[in-house]
């Protein structure tokens, strides 16, 4: 963000984006020594990663989803206000194992939208895992390189010990 809050020209935009930090006009350390002020996205994501990392001292068993969610309750990357942000909970899981009626793995893509959206390739065995995301029900699709596609509501738990299976024809 800059001075006055907004978003910074250079700044990425859409609903992915959930956590701001100053990055415009930032008193830095320069190249070949000395100190000048910068702009950029290398400017706000150390701010983020020191309140990231204070969280992380605070809470030492929190995973990804609780630190995320206290970052997104501050108003910008303001430690004090995610310090003191109520306990969201723990963070869902979801791994899938995706075959073929013969048992062969089947790479592809899976989408899944919910309480948040996430997109993962699936490996050469095909599997893929998504973890320390928000809890809740999911709509899953998936298309294999293959052509093959499958889509379903999955409620979301806190359990990665076993993947969901899913066989295609």
């Amino acid at each position: 963000m800059d001075g006055q809050g907004e978003a910074a020209w250079f700044s990425n935009r859409g609903s992915w984006v959930q956590v701001w930090a100053p990055g415009v006009r930032v008193y830095s350390a320069v190249p070949g020594g000395g100190f000048g002020l910068l702009s950029g996205t290398s400017m706000a994501a150390p701010v983020v990663a020191g309140v990231a990392s204070l969280l992380r001292e605070r809470y030492p068993f929190a995973g990804a989803y609780p630190v995320r969610r206290r970052l997104q309750a501050a108003p910008g990357p303001d430690a004090v206000a995610a310090l003191l942000a109520p306990n969201p909970g723990r963070g869902a899981c979801l791994r899938l194992r995706v075959q073929d009626a013969q048992g062969r793995p089947l790479p592809g893509r899976v989408a899944l939208q919910g309480p948040e959206e996430h997109w993962a390739e699936l490996n050469a065995q095909g599997e893929v895992a998504f973890r320390e995301i928000a809890p809740g029900t999911y709509h899953v699709r998936l298309w294999t390189e293959d052509g093959r596609y499958w889509a379903e509501r999955v409620p979301l738990d806190y359990s990665c010990l076993v993947p969901r299976q899913i066989t295609l024809p």
